[in-house]
């Protein structure tokens, strides 16, 4: 049987002994949905600012001003370097990418904040929904939980603008009457 310790080189690491063997459990939003994770892949800054704070117990903690759906598509990312694209409700979908962007600039994830912002454009493309985050419902529901400075509130403001202008342009025929 081969050793573990001749397959690696300098470098190399496998995944099991990266993650250790220190678990937390964190119960996410009011209703508390109950995740258990590897202590090892959480942003440290940020949760170590929660542990310090007061609000764990142990290796447990309880963060119920965050979205579970959100939260969920953070613990793929963490395990799986992945945020998927769809599934089968992709309105809804758009909807948790956007509490997810949420969560990753609150710890200052500014690689997944791009991922993020990536998979709402391929999932708007796919799924043919470019037209739902002009929709009224996600417009406020985007303005009400996103920084106005981030780049997921400009891509919004961007494609509603461009939206707006289309339209104007469909309704008016302003190209026929020689504007």
């Amino acid at each position: 049987m081969a050793s573990h310790t001749n397959a690696t080189g300098p470098g190399l690491h496998f995944l099991g002994s990266a993650l250790g063997d220190q678990l937390v459990t964190l119960f996410i939003g009011n209703k508390r949905r109950k995740f258990v994770v590897h202590k090892s892949l959480l942003h440290e800054d940020f949760f170590n600012k929660i542990f310090a704070a007061g609000a764990s117990h142990g290796n447990t903690m309880h963060l119920p001003e965050e979205d579970p759906d959100a939260f969920s598509l953070f613990v793929d990312w963490i395990y799986r370097s992945n945020v998927p694209t769809s599934n089968d409700n992709a309105r809804l979908h758009l909807r948790n990418l956007l509490g997810l962007y949420v969560l990753a600039d609150k710890m200052s994830l500014s690689t997944l904040k791009d991922k993020v912002i990536d998979v709402v454009q391929e999932t708007c493309s796919s799924n043919h929904l470019l037209d739902f985050i002009v929709e009224e419902s996600f417009v406020a529901k985007a303005i009400s939980i996103l920084p106005l400075e981030s780049q997921m509130y400009d891509f919004i403001s961007w494609w509603l603008a461009y939206h707006i202008v289309s339209k104007a342009i469909e309704d008016h025929d302003i190209f026929d009457q020689g504007y």
